[in-house]
This record gives C-alpha cells, sequence and structure tokens, in this order.
C-alpha cells in the first residue's frame, strides 16, 4: 500500500489506511504485475495437472506398447551398447594422445594409462594423473637429446639438398593425410 503515499500525499494516504485496517482489503499496484488472481491462478493451475495427465497417459502407452516389442527394446540396448563402445574408444584415443605428448615410451603406453586412469577423480583429471604417473616411473618418458636442427643435404635420387628436402616435405604431407584418414 505504501505505493500510495506518494500519490495521496502524507495525509490522505493516512486517512484510507486508517479506513482500510481490518477490513480485510488489500490494495496492490497491478501495474508492476506481480498480482496474479486466484481465479487466474486455480485455472493455470488445472491446466498444468491436466497436461501432466495426458503426458503421463502418453508414457503409460508407449512403456505399454514398447514392452511387448522384444525386437526394439534389443535394438535400444545395442544402440546404447555401440554409444558406450564409441565413448570409450573416444576416452581411449583421447588418453593415448595425452600420455604419447607427455613423451611416454610407446612400450610402456598402455601400462601408463591404466595407471593414470586408477588415479583420475573429481580433482585430478587425466593429465595430471599421468604426471604422477611420470614422477613414479621416470624410466617410462623417451630420453630426449637436444641437437641442433640440420638442413639435409644428402641429395636423394642424385638431386640436389633441395629438392631432399622438398621430398621430406612431400613425405611429410603424405603421412599426414594417412594419419587424417586412419582418424576418420
Amino acid at each position: 500500500m505504501d505505493f500510495l503515499k506518494a500519490k495521496l500525499g502524507e495525509e490522505l494516504f493516512n486517512q484510507v489506511k486508517s479506513k482500510l485496517e481490518g477490513t480485510g482489503i488489500k490494495l496492490v499496484d497491478l501495474s508492476t504485475g506481480e498480482y496474479v488472481s486466484k481465479d487466474k491462478h486455480t485455472r493455470i493451475i488445472a491446466e498444468h495437472d491436466e497436461a501432466i495427465k495426458k503426458k503421463d497417459g502418453e508414457i503409460a502407452n508407449l512403456q505399454s506398447s514398447v514392452a511387448g516389442d522384444e525386437k526394439l527394446k534389443k535394438r535400444i540396448n545395442d544402440l546404447e551398447g555401440d554409444v558406450a563402445s564409441y565413448q570409450s574408444k573416444i576416452t581411449r584415443f583421447e588418453h593415448e594422445k595425452t600420455v604419447s605428448g607427455k613423451g611416454i615410451q610407446s612400450k610402456y603406453m598402455d601400462a601408463a594409462i591404466s595407471q593414470a586412469e586408477k588415479l583420475v577423480s573429481k580433482d585430478t583429471p587425466f593429465d595430471k594423473a599421468v604426471d604422477s604417473v611420470l614422477e613414479t616411473y621416470p624410466e617410462w618418458k623417451t630420453e630426449t637429446k637436444v641437437t641442433p636442427e640440420k638442413k639435409s643435404t644428402f641429395p636423394l635420387n642424385n638431386n640436389n639438398a633441395s629438392t631432399a628436402e622438398s621430398e621430406v616435405a612431400e613425405a611429410r604431407a603424405k603421412a599426414n593425410d594417412v594419419f587424417r584418414k586412419a582418424g576418420k
């Protein structure tokens, strides 16, 4: 009711307020959009209850129609199994990528993945688990030697060094194509 005080002034507002006290009458500002009449509220609830009953009936009908269809159930189970299999393959691929990116020797890859998966938790992502495995088994990491990069001067096909470099670049491009196709 305080919204009326600015419109009516202090004196008139107090008179209206004192007349309404104890009558059970409530004044609301409908312009705010906060008020919903009891009839509208009751109607909306009834409509939603009816919609829920209708949807529950549809669900029950679908469940009963599927209950006798063993082929459909089997197909659904097969599809769920396929999805789980694909998810497992994706996870394995991501784990292999992470492990190889950490420089673990290929002969230790399966063991590293297995050990890291045991360490994974809500607070420990897979890459951090791999780091922990490497701390435990430092010998699994590939030894890397830093050597300055040399340009090849060995001529392939009896050509000059620039031809050798272009042949190497071409071989790399072909290898990348193979990897891209294998990844699809």
